[in-house]
């Protein structure tokens, strides 16, 4: 019965959104996303939305896992895995890149990198290998074949802390590298691994005012980033200012 029930109440939802016009979003909206997206763009893009509807709330959800892709719990999903038509309607958000990325200190000490072979006897940081099950990430031992990952962590953020601090040498999106001055990129032209972000939402509040208005945010947060371009998904309006 729940698909139901939230077919009956998002139809009621709607049709109160209907009737306040010009009154300004509310209520709450949940987004799932990746942990880098969520952290590094999603975030810091919300700024806008947020001045323009003070009573909407956003709780955003971050999980690199292939779960997120099953929950039921969200307004808005994006994913790097390409969702089924049936999880609601689906777009083509955003495409993105990897590149290896040290610290400027790192390299210092342990000198330039001439070819991926080189990477043998350095660090290599990325995710707990037995615990990545995000298909589109999975792709060490298929581009950096015979290297291993000696620190190991789920989440990006460690990734980038790490190479931060100078631990060692890791793949990180560029909208996180080329956006810290104590990180240097390597090898660009042997390593560049591109990705796509996917968008999803439930398709039965696909039309509420609060979840276009969001959509329509990550549009403007993607065009208006200079490591992202814009997926092949159609860019929407702005919802209109209704609760």
């Amino acid at each position: 019965m729940l698909p139901h029930a939230e077919a009956v109440d998002a139809a009621v939802v709607s049709a109160f959104e209907h009737t306040g016009a010009d009154a300004g979003l509310s209520g709450g909206v949940r987004v799932v996303a990746p942990d880098g997206f969520g952290a590094y763009v999603l975030t810091p893009g919300l700024r806008p939305l947020i001045h323009e509807h003070p009573e909407l709330d956003v709780a955003i959800v971050t999980a690199t896992a292939h779960s997120v892709l099953t929950m039921r719990d969200f307004d808005l999903a994006i994913t790097l895995e390409e969702p089924s038509p049936h999880a609601g309607v689906v777009r083509h958000l955003a495409n993105y890149e990897l590149g290896l990325y040290a610290s400027k200190a790192y390299m210092r000490k342990h000198g330039r990198l001439n070819g991926l072979d080189d990477l043998e006897s350095h660090v290599v940081i990325w995710y707990v290998e037995a615990l990545l099950d995000v298909a589109p990430l999975r792709f060490l031992e298929t581009l950096l074949p015979g290297i291993r990952a000696r620190v190991q962590t789920t989440n990006i953020t460690g990734h980038h802390q790490a190479a931060r601090a100078g631990v060692g040498i890791a793949p990180l999106p560029t909208y996180i590298g080329e956006g810290d001055d104590a990180l240097t990129r390597l090898l660009p032209g042997d390593f560049a691994v591109r990705r796509r972000y996917w968008e999803v939402a439930p398709r039965e509040i696909s039309r509420l005012a609060r979840v276009r208005a969001l959509r329509a945010a990550l549009d403007r947060i993607v065009v208006e980033h200079p490591q992202l371009s814009p997926g092949t998904g159609p860019p929407l309006a702005a919802a209109p200012r209704t609760r």
